[in-house]
């Protein structure tokens, strides 16, 4: 796995985790 590739599984594992939680990340992170 590459870097982009694991920083970009972990970003989306945040993403889903604030969507859980209830929260919404500012647009354009």
């Amino acid at each position: 796995m590459t870097v982009l590739e694991t920083s970009h599984s972990l970003h989306f594992d945040l993403l889903m985790l604030c969507a859980r939680i209830g929260y919404s990340p500012p647009a354009g992170r």
